[in-house]
């Protein structure tokens, strides 16, 4: 089964559990929501997707924030951008980084930011000497979006300085 689907059955668990430890009727959610209850009951089985705006509007009719969400655990996925964020604020701790690389190594599936990921943190620690991906990777941005920044916070002392001042006009 398809990883992102499994969260998002994971999320209409979640959303069933809250709407009946909540007694709130699944027919009462759909009336104050405009959402059918069919289409509640479907995504709450992990029998179909529903769009982010109105999984939020459920969310929000229950009262349930974000912040709910995310102790929840409903958003593992992003796990990735918590690495990052880790591996720049500790780019001189080779434990850390040792550690961080060890769970990106499991990840099962690897869309070319993952492996670019992979790669500098391989180098930050000295286990890959290869950094042409890398540049190649920052070389092909035209905008620096949060996961990039942290890579690129990471590497820096490595990329050439036409690359970084390239960098610093999209950051």
């Amino acid at each position: 089964m398809n990883k992102n689907f499994t969260e998002v059955q994971k999320l209409g668990k979640l959303i069933r559990h809250i709407r009946e430890t909540r007694s709130i009727s699944a027919a009462k959610l759909a009336q104050k929501t405009k959402v059918s209850t069919s289409a509640i009951s479907k995504f709450e089985r992990g029998h179909t997707d529903m769009q982010l705006s109105t999984t939020i509007q459920l969310l929000a009719a229950m009262g349930v924030s974000m912040k709910d969400l995310c102790r929840q655990g409903v958003f593992e996925g992003f796990r990735l951008l918590d690495w990052a964020q880790l591996a720049a604020e500790n780019s001189q701790n080779r434990e850390m980084l040792s550690n961080i690389l060890d769970n990106v190594q499991k990840i099962e599936y690897r869309l070319r930011h993952e492996m670019i990921f992979r790669r500098v943190l391989r180098l930050r620690l000295g286990l890959h000497d290869s950094i042409d991906e890398v540049i190649n990777y920052f070389e092909d941005l035209d905008i620096l979006l949060e996961f990039d920044d942290y890579l690129y916070q990471i590497v820096v002392s490595d990329l050439p300085e036409w690359l970084i001042n390239h960098l610093e006009k999209i950051r």
